[in-house]
């Protein structure tokens, strides 16, 4: 019998969405990995780095 995992991060939630999917379709546990500190509005604005405010 094989066992399955499904470890998953996800900062916005998309990842989550698709890590449930794949946890459902192979009957895997699900496991979320947490940051030690969570992440800001401004961490997650990747827009900053290719789109700089003028």
């Amino acid at each position: 019998m094989n066992k399955v995992l499904v470890a998953y991060f996800s900062a916005s939630g998309v990842t989550k969405g698709v890590a449930q999917q794949l946890a459902e379709v192979t009957g895997g546990t699900l496991h979320e990995i947490k940051p030690a500190v969570a992440y800001t509005e401004a961490d997650l604005d990747w827009r900053d780095i290719m789109y700089p405010k003028n």
